[in-house]
């Protein structure tokens, strides 16, 4: 039986095959004929001389050359097929480890800046730094970090004047959240937006404090007004309570002073005094109930001041005492004294007499001065005066007595 070998890999080949069991290349008849052809040309050669033999050899040898070089061109292309796979799984494994990559980077991101926004600033900066060893080149994680970092120095700042605050250092407290707010009015965005507000409501709470304190020391109404007026747009329960004291102060300071006031008589400025108050209080029972109080000792005083002012027009003084006698040369002398009865001073008394003879017929009148010049309410003063050429029992009568005082 003869044995055929395909030209292509060299396997040898079942006789009457198509196709090569080994590498699957399609045995042409032409093919086929000439392997036949060869396989009787070797078994007539193997009857020849040694020399014929050697030759057939030779002849061999360059059979299977051939051989070896038709399947070179097959494996040189499997090669480029097989370095496009190798290189196309290497990018492909590249390719999504660095997508995993990004989506850790950008979870770490997102988490970071959540974190930030609850005002946990360490955990931030925390994952930024582990997003950035994964991307050490992304510039936003940098400007990220950057804006968290500053954001946690207000935050500590914060704190430190939330500190100064409780040991009521308000003045100290006052100036950092002034140059914090300074700071701040440059920054802008989501992340800023809470610390905004905590500023402003810890600005509250130092302003509440400051003037909870500083109304402990004030004693008047204008002082605790400007004080109220410094809270006033301020919206907590803390300032309400604050609200309360201070007017409960404005409104006793105003009693005590209007009191003060009705005592030494001074109407217009207790009403004034209490008008104030009601301008804090208008609807504070106890300012009305004085204010009432002080209009009606107004009006009973000032009726009483008209009856005093016609008492010391009209009768300032009393006439006390007056003796008159006639010596031996027939002169009269005479002298009295007066006490003023007026609510006032008065000054420049002048007493005008009459002398009557004994039958009570006119004879002359006349007046003197009372010393001293100036009488105050109570006190005495007198008078005294010399007619000569009477010659006669006489009777001296005091009609009149006229004074001045400052209305």
């Amino acid at each position: 039986m003869t044995l055929l070998n395909c030209e292509h890999c060299g396997e040898e080949l079942e006789r009457n095959s198509i196709f090569c069991s080994k590498c699957g290349s399609k045995v042409e008849k032409s093919e086929l004929k000439e392997n036949i052809s060869q396989k009787m040309d070797d078994t007539e050669q193997k009857n020849t001389n040694e020399s014929l033999t050697k030759d057939t050899s030779k002849q061999t040898t360059l059979t299977k050359e051939k051989k070896i070089s038709k399947f070179t061109p097959k494996l040189q292309l499997f090669i480029p097929l097989i370095s496009f796979l190798v290189v196309a799984t290497i990018l492909t494994f590249f390719y999504f480890s660095e997508q995993s990559k990004n989506t850790s980077v950008l979870e770490l991101q997102k988490s970071a800046e959540d974190a930030a926004l609850e005002g946990q600033y360490d955990k931030a900066i925390e994952m930024l730094l582990e997003a950035s060893e994964l991307r050490p080149n992304y510039d936003v994680l940098a400007a990220n970090l950057k804006e968290i970092e500053r954001a946690k120095t207000y935050s500590s700042q914060i704190e430190t004047i939330q500190s100064h605050y409780n040991n009521e250092d308000f003045d100290k407290a006052d100036k950092n959240i002034t140059n914090l707010k300074e700071q701040l009015e440059t920054e802008s965005g989501p992340l800023y937006i809470s610390l905004h507000e905590l500023v402003i409501e810890t600005e509250e709470v130092i302003t509440i404090g400051k003037v909870k304190k500083e109304i402990e020391s004030l004693t008047t109404v204008d002082a605790l007004g400007s004080r109220l007026n410094v809270i006033e747009t301020i919206d907590s329960d803390d300032v309400e309570n604050v609200k309360l004291d201070i007017l409960k102060m404005i409104v006793q300071i105003t009693i005590d002073e209007a009191s003060h006031q009705l005592t030494n008589n001074e109407f217009a400025e207790a009403l004034n005094t209490v008008n104030k108050g009601l301008s804090y209080q208008s609807n504070d029972e106890e300012l009305l109930q004085l204010k009432e109080k002080i209009e009606q000792e107004k009006l009973a005083f000032e009726e009483e001041k008209e009856l005093e002012d016609i008492h010391n027009r009209t009768a300032a003084v009393e006439l006390i005492s007056l003796v008159a006698e006639l010596d031996e040369s027939g002169k009269v002398y005479f002298e009295g004294t007066l006490v003023s009865t007026a609510t006032v001073p008065i000054y420049s008394l002048t007493v005008y007499y009459t002398l009557y003879d004994a039958n009570g017929q006119y004879i002359m009148d006349s007046f003197v001065y009372v010393d001293p010049y100036t009488l105050e309410p109570g006190d005495e003063g007198s008078f005294s005066g010399v007619v000569e050429g009477i010659n006669q029992d006489v009777t001296v009568e005091v009609y009149n007595v006229t004074w001045y005082f400052d209305e």
